[in-house]
């Protein structure tokens, strides 16, 4: 009996100890949201209008500036990186050695660059979300190719009632799969290579969402809550818009998003 009894109490903690272990990985909270000042020096504060502001208006502006540099010198140079970005591919490289060409212009971002792109259409295009109000932190970065789009939440602020129908539906079917969510900080994030189509940054079907360090695929999300893949995929795509470029292509490597667009008139 004594065997037995140590036996069970052993098989005890260690489900304890797994379960325990999952609470941990799925309550985990970013490094770049926890130690901001040291982790993520750089980081936009989404929820103050007026530094989002700035910090898209300075991005457009490096662009335009190289934008106008170019149409004025209608050769440009293969040695010259005339650059205001910290790239090794210079900005408009498609056109080097060539006549300039508007209608093909290539642009090289950094992570940091690409945040800036990034957090300000999502403001832009979500001012009335309820679920943006109770947003704590967000931040893109790119690695290996692929970019993670994450936001903290803070669950307890999420205005329910204001919600449309079918988001309140996906949150209360998401506390019941999660409930170890409710009342907390969490973490959600997409994981994938996004690509354009007229406009927009969209992700397809290999695309995974993290729930704190914890990841799965949009397919086995979707079994989860309930809600057709589709439905989550039009969730998480995204308009981009910068300046005077129309954006028309973009691809990710390494650390870096390569986009290409063309020079539309001053708007």
């Amino acid at each position: 009996m004594k065997k037995v009894s140590l036996i069970i109490l052993s098989l005890s903690i260690g489900v304890a100890g797994i379960v325990y272990y999952q609470w941990q990985q799925f309550t985990n909270l970013p490094e770049w949201y926890t130690q901001q000042a040291q982790a993520s020096p750089n980081l936009i504060n989404f929820k103050n209008p007026e530094e989002v502001k700035e910090a898209k208006i300075q991005l457009e502006g490096k662009i335009d500036a190289y934008l106008v540099s170019q149409e004025n010198q209608p050769t440009v140079e293969k040695s010259k990186n005339d650059s205001p970005f910290n790239t090794q591919p210079i900005i408009g490289s498609a056109n080097a050695g060539q006549t300039f060409d508007p209608d093909s212009v290539a642009i090289n971002l950094d992570a940091t660059e690409f945040n800036t792109l990034v957090v300000s259409n999502l403001v832009e295009n979500a001012r009335s979300s309820p679920l943006l109000d109770s947003a704590e932190g967000f931040k893109t970065t790119i690695k290996n190719g692929a970019i993670e789009a994450g936001v903290v939440l803070n669950i307890s602020q999420i205005p329910t009632d204001q919600l449309a129908a079918d988001e309140r539906t996906a949150f209360n079917k998401a506390i019941q799969t999660f409930p170890f969510m409710e009342n907390r900080q969490v973490y959600l994030a997409v994981e994938g290579k996004p690509s354009l189509e007229q406009g927009t940054l969209k992700f397809d079907d290999s695309t995974k969402v993290k729930v704190g360090n914890l990841s799965m695929t949009l397919s086995e999300l979707s079994q989860k809550l309930g809600i057709p893949q589709e439905q989550l995929q039009q969730k998480i795509k995204l308009e981009l818009s910068l300046g005077r470029l129309k954006i028309n292509d973009i691809k990710f490597e390494g650390d870096r998003a390569l986009i290409r667009g063309a020079v539309q008139e001053n708007l």
